[in-house]
């Protein structure tokens, strides 16, 4: 079905010649959802019509993928109805991102856009339509969901019937304001294809997820394997703790950070108190920063639980993520791999064996450097972003930032950011696991700024983790 075939089913329901295509009421808040192929309509099913409306508290009929070598692939679009305004009051803000990570001919459609919001569904208004066409060709298609607001949440389903390898990330996943997740999409020749549900929630105090186990057919997808649950990892004792920090603010091309090195000291007493061995460095230059990191990587032979905490200067360009030392001048793109140090070293450090990684990035203040990289780089100044990028990571590892990728933390006007500030106030929390501890410093950086600032966290931890006992 293309656009106007959907459009044509919508509104043959609307006037009752058609059944809508899912059983809800089309005046409450929804989630609509488009899945529909372009040529072989064996290799995608979303439900009668193409068409999935789903009532908020209540998961999508899932909608099945299994791309391949045959002709066409899927156009997928999501939308939401709101006739009451609810979402608004949330400060609701749904964002879809599409990428490829290597052949980019299997992802039509690739960038960024919000989720529209409309008012009834007969005036529906839907993101553009992303093409999914995965096949044998290398890499896949990475598709995120990326949400802001309080008190609204986001329920992710994801699963395989057959070969596993096609659909990464799997499992039941739940975002509030300030997270995201993401799904990797690879199908592909190998039997079966991949499963997706979604539920959208306002007003509810907290994420949960309910197991389903919902059988869909349709196209040569056959049964579904009944969804697993997901019991909860017991929680590991994380003996050996090892820790890199830094705080860099006396910036000799830049006007001065006051609080960065304040903050590190202030991070070395609390993990030093919760039994991390902790490497730190304050106001390093490059050479004090790679010569850390080496140490760093060194010390985490046999560590359990690796963790770096970075306060000062950071930026982005082309989608990478600097550190800048305090010797850095930075006046022209090829000084970047000279002077900065790019987040990626730090992270094969700590991904080189299997542990729990954890990093703390206070490092999206605004910053003198990106600019002055703005300027020289002229016609490609928007190569260099607001603030840090999203990192991807490996299993195991959580990324959480003072503030939302592209966007720029406060300083503060205290001893610590308002970021540390409320790490260190929970961190020593007994008993705290590290979802909940960042959900109180969330909660407390937005109280301590007006909301001006939202952490954000990215996560593929397996399992709880306790700092404090």
């Amino acid at each position: 079905m293309d656009r106007f075939g959907l459009w044509l089913a919508l509104a043959l329901a609307q006037i009752g010649i058609l059944p809508w295509p899912a059983a809800a009421d089309p005046s409450t808040l929804s989630l609509v959802q488009s899945l529909v192929a372009t040529e072989d309509a064996g290799q995608c099913y979303g439900g009668a019509h193409g068409v999935i409306i789903t009532p908020a508290g209540t998961f999508s009929s899932p909608m099945f993928l299994d791309t391949d070598g045959r002709r066409g692939g899927c156009n997928y679009q999501i939308g939401i109805i709101d006739a009451q305004g609810e979402l608004a009051r949330h400060g609701f803000k749904l964002v879809m991102a599409f990428s490829a990570n290597a052949d980019a001919g299997q992802c039509g459609n690739i960038g960024t856009q919000e989720v529209p919001v409309s008012q009834s569904l007969d005036h529906i208004r839907f993101t553009k339509p992303i093409f999914i066409d995965t096949d044998d060709r290398p890499g896949g298609c990475l598709l995120r969901w990326t949400l802001s607001g309080t008190d609204v949440f986001l329920d992710v389903k994801f699963w395989s019937n057959l070969d596993a390898g096609q659909c990464g990330h799997q499992g039941n996943h739940s975002i509030g304001g300030g997270q995201y997740v993401e799904i990797f999409l690879d199908m592909d020749n190998r039997p079966g294809g991949c499963f997706l549900s979604l539920r959208l929630r306002a007003g509810s105090s907290s994420p949960d997820i309910v197991r389903t186990d919902g059988h869909p057919a349709g196209g040569d997808a056959g049964k579904a394997a009944p969804q697993p649950a997901i019991a909860p990892a017991p929680i590991k004792p994380l003996e050996k703790r090892v820790a890199l920090v830094i705080g860099n603010g006396d910036y000799r091309s830049a006007p001065k950070l006051v609080n960065p090195p304040n903050d590190a000291a202030d991070i070395v007493q609390a993990l030093r108190k919760l039994k991390f061995e902790v490497i730190e460095g304050r106001n390093l230059d490059h050479a004090g920063m790679d010569g850390a990191v080496r140490q760093f990587g060194r010390a985490l032979d046999g560590a359990d639980l690796a963790l770096f905490y970075y306060a000062g200067h950071g930026l982005q360009v082309d989608g990478k993520n600097y550190l800048v030392p305090v010797d850095a001048k930075l006046e022209r793109p090829a000084d970047l791999a000279l002077d900065a140090v790019d987040i990626d070293v730090v992270l094969a450090q700590m991904e080189a064996a299997k542990r729990v990684n954890l990093i703390f990035l206070d490092a999206c203040r605004d910053n003198p450097f990106a600019r002055s990289l703005a300027r020289s780089l002229g016609a490609r100044s928007t190569s260099v972003g607001q603030g840090l990028a999203a990192i991807q990571s490996a299993v195991g590892t959580m990324i959480t930032y003072a503030t939302q990728p592209n966007n720029v933390a406060l300083d503060g006007k205290g001893r610590n950011s308002p970021f540390t500030t409320a790490l260190l106030k929970n961190i020593a929390t007994p008993g705290l696991e590290i979802d909940a501890l960042l959900k109180r410093v969330r909660a407390d950086v937005m109280t301590l700024t007006h909301d001006q600032q939202v952490p954000w966290n990215h996560s593929s931890l397996v399992g709880d983790v306790v700092l404090a006992r």
